[in-house]
Formats: C-alpha cells, structure tokens, sequence
C-alpha cells in the first residue's frame, strides 16, 4: 500500500473542498464530487430489487458511479467511514474489486477522517480524544492512537507536513532587518593657512567667553570645528 500516495490524495480532497476543521463534514465533501446520495431506506421505498441488490452487497454503503447508497441504520460514526470508504475507491482510481483497493479504500477512510499529524496538532493523547474530535469509532480511534505513536518513532513524511499545515498553518516569521550601513564620511579638506587662523581666533574667542561668563550663563560648549568657513 503506498501511504504517501494516499495522504497525497487526502490533501487534494480538503484543498479542493476547502476543508479546515475537524470533524469533517462527510456529505459536504461527496456533494462536491458531484455524488447523489441516498439511504437505504430511500431505495426500499422506491425500488426493492435494488435495496436487495445494494444491501447483499454490503451492510454498510454501495456505490455505482455517481451514486452512493448507505445504511441510515448503522452508527453515525460507522456511516462516516462508510462514505468516505465509497469516495477512497474514485478518489484512489479504483477500477476492480480487489483486497488490495478495499485495503487501500479502508486506509483512504480513517486517514481523511484523521490524518494522523492533526492527531498531535490538535493535542489529543488518548482513543477518547481522537473518538470525540474526529467522530471516528472507539475501535478506529485506538488504531489510529497506535499508528501514531509509531509515526513518530520514525518520523512524518512531507504529504503528512503539508496537511498539519493545512490546518494549522504556521505563524509568519517577521523578516529581521539587516543594519543599515554606517555611512561614510566625507573626507575632510585640508584646511588653509587662513582657515587656520580664522578657526584659533574664533577657538581663543570661545575660552575667553567661556571663562568670563560661565558664572552668569553657565557653561559654553566647546567649539572646535567651523566649516562654514572653508573655502
């Protein structure tokens, strides 16, 4: 049985039905294929041979073509699985009756009912977790725990990644912003005689004020640089 293929195809269904929460609405998903649905008690009122015919077939759902027929009879969480059992056959591709498609529509059923990382995402530890967030049954919510619990011994796959994703997206990174460059400084001009001058004076200037006044202003802050007066 090829799992990555399976859960390939799990993701296609609730990208293409836009499902993001758990339970998933089972009915909503074959409408959107185009499926007619119907109950076995549909198909006594209307046409005995056929309820016979589907209900030999099995206890539980029949599907031929673009029509499902299930047994309204059975537990809620039993039809569940049934349907989603009938959508792994077209979804897979199945074209004949074999062991290895029941298999792989059996598999199809539990995963899309709980793919097996929403069972971490979603923080459930125990079968009454996964029976009471997923609506799958007691038995199917302790083979689900099992199969878990041996995923994460050897790791998820990418198609697994995905769907945890899906429906529990991760949180944005913030892009860090990178220093900006210290600027450079504009080489400084080499001062003439006369600036020279112009600056001592005006430096000899700044300390006498500075000295005299500072009791009554306070004091005045040095002034070592005038390039307003570089030619």
């Amino acid at each position: 049985m090829d799992y990555n293929f399976i859960a390939e195809k799990t993701l296609a269904v609730y990208m293409a039905c836009e499902v993001r929460s758990f339970p998933i609405d089972c009915f909503k998903i074959l409408r959107h294929y185009n499926f007619r649905i119907y109950t076995y008690a549909q198909l006594l009122a209307s046409n005995r041979r056929l309820y016979e015919m589907c209900k030999k077939y099995s206890d539980d759902a029949f599907r031929y073509q673009d029509v499902i027929c299930y047994n309204q009879q059975a537990h809620n969480k039993r039809i569940r699985f049934s349907l989603m059992h009938e959508l792994g056959h077209y979804i897979l591709g199945h074209k004949e009756e074999s062991i290895e498609n029941e298999q792989e529509a059996d598999y199809f059923a539990s995963y899309i009912l709980a793919p097996r990382i929403a069972i971490i995402r979603t923080g459930c530890r125990t079968a009454d977790d996964i029976h009471d967030q997923f609506e799958v049954s007691y038995a199917a919510a302790n083979r689900i725990l099992s199969e878990v619990q041996c995923q994460r011994g050897i790791g998820w796959t990418d198609h697994d990644e995905k769907i945890g994703d899906w429906f529990f997206p991760p949180e944005p990174k913030i892009p860090i912003a990178s220093p900006a460059p210290a600027p450079i400084p504009e080489p400084r001009r080499k001062e003439t005689a006369r600036q020279r001058r112009r600056r001592e004076e005006m430096e000899e200037r700044a300390q006498f004020l500075s000295t005299h006044f500072s009791s009554m202003y306070g004091s005045i802050c040095e002034v070592t640089d005038y390039p307003e007066y570089y030619g």
